[in-house]
């Protein structure tokens, strides 16, 4: 699990649902929705205290504990980032991520093979491959993925 900033982000929650304190990292990653939906879960928590809880929110996993307390029940909530997908061109090989790339980047078949040194029907077969494996059907779409990893010539 990739951390914040050095470390799990925490928050207090009490049985209610209502958050009590959190760190700084977990108050700014946090939407109103992620709100709602941690409100939820630590209040059907709190009808089961002593069952482990471990959920998924967006990109955290979090572990509840229940906290010993002579008040109100409270929870102890440790968020971990979950680690970052994969980048979808790594799941090709290397001739065909680079083929991916300059296709992306607008380059046609001709100029493919010749920057690459293959014929352009190795160079369409790659396209085909590419095009499946990635889930598009055309260089625009192609050219949004490249674009979204950072890619240029």
């Amino acid at each position: 699990m990739e951390h914040w900033k050095g470390g799990p982000g925490f928050a207090t929650y009490l049985g209610t649902g209502e958050l009590e304190a959190a760190s700084p990292d977990v108050r700014d990653w946090r939407t109103p929705e992620d709100c709602a939906r941690l409100r939820d879960i630590v209040r059907l928590a709190a009808l089961s205290p002593s069952v482990p809880c471990l959920f998924t929110v967006r990109d955290a996993s979090i572990r509840l504990l229940p906290l010993e307390s002579d008040g109100p029940m409270r929870f102890l909530a440790i968020f971990e980032r979950s680690p970052e997908k994969a980048s979808p061109l790594a799941t090709l090989s290397a001739r065909r991520q680079q083929t991916a790339r300059l296709a992306g980047l607008g380059l046609n078949v001709q100029e493919i093979a010749g920057d690459m040194k293959l014929s352009p029907n190795t160079v369409k077969s790659h396209l085909r491959h590419i095009y499946e494996a990635l889930g598009v059907s055309n260089r625009a779409e192609l050219a949004r993925v490249v674009a979204a990893e950072g890619h240029s010539r």
